[in-house]
């Protein structure tokens, strides 16, 4: 990938996918630039036209993507995404998410619920008072609104 770099902080100003063949500066007012062939790199006064080694460094569930780092050693320039420890409170939330989305749907729970205690009110158990008032709103419910054959 060519890169165009800016000399005096090491940031990247663009990235192209293939080999550049004309570009305009930041702070340019006029044409483009033109470049032939892929020789890099290419010294541009403030930036450098670089080929650049792309290291991504390996992402796990407990990492995720920090900050692109770039190191410019003479004609030699890598581009690095780094992976970064994620903190307790994203592990965390990543746990809950995982949990949360893997669960049944909170309707079909509470269905499989309700059956169950309709089931144990018919063989004669004894439910908690919450449950058998809540059991017979859920019934009068049902029986209101019938599901269609």
């Amino acid at each position: 990938m060519d890169y165009l770099i800016k000399k005096s902080d090491s940031s990247i100003v663009e990235k192209w996918s293939n080999t550049v063949k004309k570009l305009k500066l930041p702070e340019q007012t006029g044409g483009d630039v033109v470049f032939t062939g892929d020789k890099r790199p290419v010294d541009l006064g403030d930036y450098l036209l670089v080929k650049a080694k792309e290291v991504n460094e390996s992402l796990d569930d407990t990492k995720k993507r920090g900050e692109t780092t770039v190191e410019v050693d003479g004609d030699t320039v890598t581009v690095t995404r780094t992976a970064v420890a994620k903190t307790e409170a994203e592990l965390a939330s990543a746990y809950r998410d995982a949990r949360r989305d893997a669960y049944p749907p909170i309707g079909d729970q509470l269905d499989a619920l309700w059956k169950e205690l309709n089931y144990r009110r018919l063989q004669g158990e004894n439910l908690i008072q919450e449950a058998d008032d809540m059991l017979g709103a859920v019934l009068a419910v049902k029986s209101a609104h019938p599901k269609p054959e």
